[in-house]
């Protein structure tokens, strides 16, 4: 059952049902650093995102949150937002010891990567996870702390995740090997939210609206993969 949006210093945080957690999001393409160029090939994820051409992407009401979250992450110094996020990260986590960075967007700038390492440190007592396609990200992954997975996607669906990620299988696709495919419920999974481990290796069953799966389908005849 869905629960009420946490507003806090301007920011808005929602609750995930399927990930049973609160999660914090930014805008999709806007707040994806290398989105120009993932776009470009057919067979990348970001063609597809469920965040852009969701019904809930499409609504006026989670653009004005989206855009608004956007606003103060890129409003300066790291002294200036960071304490922004503590209040609303104290209410998300104050039951559900779970919380996913970025159901829609990326990892934008320096700052915001710094306040998602240093939530981490500030609540031991919490497991955070972040997807992200931000290189950066990437490689920082190794050095987070226990209660932070950083999983790094591969763009290109179909094909392996990196060490520690993520990647989406295509339809009909049921699994890739060394892989652990995602039931589609978090709560009594929460593989995700595990430490970091290069032997991990999460695939995700490809989802979205009709329209999506007919344009993937129609990308699929057109560009043989």
């Amino acid at each position: 059952m869905s629960k009420p949006k946490i507003e806090a210093n301007g920011l808005t945080f929602t609750w995930n049902n399927k990930c049973s957690c609160y999660q914090f999001n930014l805008p999709p393409v806007q707040s994806c650093p290398g989105v120009v160029k993932r776009l470009r090939d057919p067979r990348s994820i970001c063609n597809y995102c469920y965040a852009k051409y969701g019904r809930f992407g499409q609504m006026e009401a989670s653009q004005r949150i989206l855009q608004r979250n956007l606003e103060i992450v890129r409003e300066g110094h790291l002294d200036r937002i960071y304490p922004k996020f503590l209040a609303g990260l104290s209410k998300a986590t104050e039951k559900i010891k779970f919380f996913r960075w970025l159901g829609w967007g990326d990892v934008i700038n320096y700052n915001f990567r710094s306040v998602i390492f240093s939530s981490a440190l500030a609540f031991p007592e919490v497991q955070f996870w972040c997807p992200t396609q931000n290189r950066d990200m990437d490689a920082l992954s190794r050095r987070a702390s226990g209660n932070l997975a950083v999983r790094f996607t591969q763009t290109v669906m179909g094909h392996p995740a990196p060490a520690g990620g993520h990647t989406t299988l295509l339809p009909g696709q049921k699994s890739l090997p060394g892989h652990f495919v995602c039931p589609g419920k978090c709560e009594r999974c929460r593989k995700c939210w595990e430490p970091w481990d290069p032997k991990t290796r999460i695939a995700f069953p490809f989802h979205g609206s009709n329209m999506l799966i007919a344009k993937l389908n129609k990308a699929r005849r057109l560009y043989m993969f």
